[in-house]
């Protein structure tokens, strides 16, 4: 992993020093998925390597939706959240993991065929509200959603174990 950044840090400024040319077109989209009936904003978006996939949290709709990035459609609609915020992918354990506002849960899911694993609540005992007012909210979902990550982890450990 710290190769990885390492060699992701060093490409970056690599292409810093490049002289920009004048015959190289900007950034051009590729592609445009159309996401269905969408209300209010987009908030966040995870990424599944594996099966090329985006996940697209729809905060008006309560929902995350599931993107076919190779193929350019919708495979899939997480709805009945509760202000999807925050949302990440854990490689390891193939679990998509939703961060809720209105709520203050982390909600866990199978990868692979979107079932629902269980929640974690992030503000039970404080775990999320006692922090200091400088930290940002985005900094307060990532470390939920990271003690979700750990929770589950622990939680798979011991029901192998029995």
């Amino acid at each position: 992993m710290m190769r990885w950044v390492t060699l992701w840090t060093m490409g970056c400024l690599a292409l810093l020093g490049l002289p920009a040319r004048a015959d190289a077109p900007a950034l051009v989209p590729e592609k445009t998925i159309p996401l269905h009936s969408v209300s209010g904003r987009i908030d966040h978006m995870a990424f599944d390597r594996s099966r090329n996939r985006l996940m697209v949290a729809e905060l008006g709709n309560n929902s995350v939706e599931v993107v076919d990035v190779a193929a350019g459609t919708i495979l899939h609609r997480i709805a009945g959240l509760r202000e999807p915020q925050g949302i990440g992918y854990a490689e390891r354990a193939d679990v998509i993991l939703v961060a809720n506002a209105a709520d203050g849960s982390v909600r866990l899911f199978a990868a692979k065929d979107f079932a629902e694993l269980g929640s974690v609540l992030a503000r039970d005992g404080g775990n999320c509200d006692r922090v200091h007012a400088r930290i940002s909210w985005s900094t307060i979902i990532f470390s939920c959603l990271l003690m979700a990550v750990v929770i589950y982890s622990v939680k798979s450990q011991c029901a192998k174990e029995g």
